[in-house]
Formats: structure tokens, C-alpha cells, sequence
């Protein structure tokens, strides 16, 4: 009896460490979208100082430029910020070379 206490107590402990492992994967992840909806939100109220601020932020993964390209690139136009649009651009080519798009926003 004392051998099926002690299993199910490791399996409970187990269980609880891949709950808590789960959580953490999914975490980042939730996060990045909540400060995508930030950013888009910002942006769509034309406070594009605050909106280059959370893109800048998410512009860092590569995987989730891509999805804030747009709106990144024309908040830093709205700013005249030419410089970091361009580097952003650059970047963008670098990671994406078969996307002629980031090209045609270079330009």
C-alpha cells in the first residue's frame, strides 16, 4: 500500500511539473499577441510613437516581424523616422530574401 501512495504522489508531482512546463511554453506566446493587439491598437489611434515602441518589441523575433511589418514600417513613416525604416527594411530582406515586397518597401 505504501509502494501505490508513493506512485501516485510522484505521479501528482509529475503531472504538476508538465502543467507548469506547458504554462511557460505557452506564455510567451500569449504575450506576444497581446502586445501585437497593444501595438495594432496604438496605431490605429495614430499614436504611432507608442506603436513603434511594442513593434519594436516584437520586430525582435524574426517569426513575428513578418507579421507586423506593415504596421511598423508605416508608423515609422508617419514619424519620419527614414533611418529605422530602412534599417527595418534591410533587416526584413536579410531574413526574407524571396519576399520582394520588403524590397518594394525599400525603395
Amino acid at each position: 500500500m505504501n509502494k501505490k501512495i508513493h506512485f501516485k504522489n510522484l505521479f501528482i508531482k509529475n503531472y504538476q511539473t508538465l502543467l507548469v512546463i506547458i504554462f511557460l511554453a505557452i506564455q510567451p506566446t500569449f504575450l506576444k499577441s497581446q502586445d501585437l493587439q497593444i501595438g495594432i491598437e496604438y496605431f490605429k489611434a495614430k499614436e504611432y510613437a507608442k506603436a513603434v515602441i511594442v513593434f519594436e518589441k516584437i520586430a525582435k523575433d524574426k517569426n513575428q516581424a513578418a507579421q507586423i511589418h506593415e504596421y511598423y514600417l508605416k508608423a515609422m513613416m508617419a514619424l519620419k523616422d527614414w533611418k529605422s525604416a530602412e534599417k527595418f527594411c534591410k533587416k526584413q530582406i536579410k531574413a526574407d530574401k524571396q519576399n520582394a515586397g520588403y524590397l518594394v518597401d525599400l525603395g
